[in-house]
């Protein structure tokens, strides 16, 4: 998908010096894209053994490259996450061989996760997991806002019977002033249209492609691929790291940006659909090349998403380009200048002479 691909925007930001927690099923550094210090073991909150770079569900290797793999030296197939330079951290919360089916639970331990990050320095915490509203995962989530710390989280998907699913701590995002630094991401397909597993709400902030997971397999060995295909069908979990990756190119690119001020960036430069904002995509696919190189107002008190507060000339570095040119022109000028002096000067004196010698 043409505009999800970084390497357009690798130029100006690759997320150098951007720490993103990511809070799954662990992320493996076993293989050659997520190696090399990638990938740091923060917390295992599960009681197995390992640490949170053991992961044999895939899920969470998946989700952390997304958002961070280095470009592919030994497989095959080209492979590279959205930001390659930044950092990830570890928080394993789900089991290898199944995801807990107790909501209240896992609220839990996204809570621990969330505060785990935080005090670790996490710039932005991607969430790929949903689960009830309680006490404890709502407090962690109001801290990471006080802290202006970045969540990326997954809208949650439907049941098999079409049902909404777990939703939080994504409809957080509902109450825009008190949670500015959220974004609740769905899944949508190429053509900008919500898939059939994501769930929709007016929480939804903005959709990433969560079709065709790819991504390199948790024991170092080829890749892992995500069991359905189907544009129709994807998940919220592995759009979640497109929106992460976006946030930490622009991060890198702007290191001064709290979450808020990202979260708003995003926001405001996704491909939006009719009518501007809707319950499926909420502002629309994120647009990781606008994101990084809107030319913004700062002063723009307009809601997230309207396009009308940026301009997308496309070249973060037009204010360099029209110097240059305007200092080339000077000295061409100067030259034709410097050319006609030398051709007029001589005539005037010859002319001055003879004057004088006539008189």
């Amino acid at each position: 998908m043409k505009l999800m691909d970084p390497q357009r925007v690798w130029p100006m930001s690759r997320g150098k010096g951007v720490k993103i927690a990511v809070i799954d099923s662990g992320v493996s550094d076993r293989s050659d894209v997520m190696g090399d210090g990638k990938v740091t073991s923060l917390k295992n909150l599960t009681h197995e053994h390992g640490d949170a770079t053991c992961d044999q569900n895939g899920h969470g290797t998946v989700v952390g490259a997304i958002i961070s793999a280095r470009e592919a030296k030994k497989e095959k197939l080209p492979y590279y996450g959205m930001a390659p330079d930044s950092t990830l951290m570890s928080v394993k919360i789900l089991r290898d061989t199944e995801q807990m089916s107790d909501g209240k639970v896992v609220a839990g331990l996204i809570a621990d996760g969330i505060n785990a990050s935080i005090d670790a320095g996490a710039d932005i915490i991607n969430i790929s997991a949903a689960a009830p509203n309680t006490a404890e995962l709502k407090a962690a989530v109001k801290r990471a806002q006080k802290k202006d710390v970045l969540l990326v989280v997954a809208a949650g998907n439907k049941d098999q019977n079409g049902n909404q699913g777990a939703e939080y701590p994504a409809a957080y995002a509902s109450k825009h002033k008190t949670y500015p630094a959220l974004l609740a991401v769905s899944s949508a397909t190429p053509d900008n249209v919500v898939s059939n597993k994501s769930n929709i709400g007016p929480y939804v902030d903005i959709a990433g492609p969560g079709f065709k997971p790819v991504g390199p397999n948790p024991n170092g060995d080829g890749t892992w691929v995500g069991a359905d295909t189907r544009d129709d069908n994807a998940f919220t979990s592995f759009a979640t790291p497109y929106v992460t990756g976006t946030a930490a190119l622009v991060k890198a690119r702007y290191p001064g940006m709290g979450g808020a001020e990202i979260a708003t960036r995003i926001t405001k430069t996704a491909e939006h659909p009719a009518g501007g904002r809707d319950e499926g995509v909420g502002y629309g696919m994120v647009d990781p090349y606008r994101a990084v190189t809107a030319d913004l107002d700062p002063h723009d008190a307009r809601k997230p998403g309207d396009v009308a507060g940026f301009s997308t000339g496309g070249d973060p570095q037009s204010m360099s380009r029209m110097i240059a040119a305007l200092v080339a022109a000077f000295v061409v000028v100067l030259a034709i200048a410097i050319a006609v002096g030398r051709s007029v000067f001589p005539r005037a004196r010859r002319r001055k002479r003879e004057l004088a010698a006539g008189e």
